[in-house]
């Protein structure tokens, strides 16, 4: 019974994989568990489709620039 913190730091351990994460919850809630993963993409629900395109553009960007 793992969270979805738990399952992308498991998953990330294994895999050279980025993650963008997607709550009803506010940041500052979610902070401490943030913090262990490093700087992942948060959005927060409800958001803009413009916002998860923008999301994953930048996620590809930051992962294309750490694999080179």
């Amino acid at each position: 019974k793992m969270d979805g913190f738990e399952v992308a730091n498991h998953l990330r351990s294994r895999y050279d994989i980025s993650f963008i994460f997607m709550s009803g919850f506010q940041e500052e809630e979610l902070s401490p568990k943030i913090k262990t993963m490093g700087s992942p993409i948060l959005l927060v629900k409800p958001f803009d489709p413009d916002d998860l395109k923008l999301a994953i553009d930048q996620t590809h960007k930051k992962h294309k620039a750490h694999n080179k």
